[in-house]
């Protein structure tokens, strides 16, 4: 990984897209949009704050609790490098 803590948010956007793709009706819609607004994150200059953060993992533990299986897992990988990025946020 690069010295970029911005790209733990697109690894986890990607993760995210990947457990859509496993998903159904509207929890692929809900997976699609976490990762859009994760990778919008990661392309800003002025990225999230801890709040932010906080709401989206709060939101992708919710959904892997729906979907199960190996999407949960990529979930929570998802979760996992959502967690790294927000070590390098300021404030709290």
């Amino acid at each position: 990984m690069s010295d970029d803590p911005r790209e733990h948010l697109r690894t986890a956007s990607d993760r995210i897209a990947e457990a859509a793709e496993a998903a159904e009706g509207d929890t692929a819609d809900r997976l699609t949009g976490f990762a859009d607004r994760v990778q919008g994150w990661a392309d800003q200059e002025n990225g999230p704050d801890h709040g932010a953060l906080a709401n989206i993992l709060l939101k992708l533990d919710d959904l892997a609790d729906e979907v199960g299986g190996d999407a949960a897992s990529t979930i929570q990988t998802a979760r996992s490098e959502i967690t790294e990025f927000r070590k390098t946020v300021g404030g709290v």
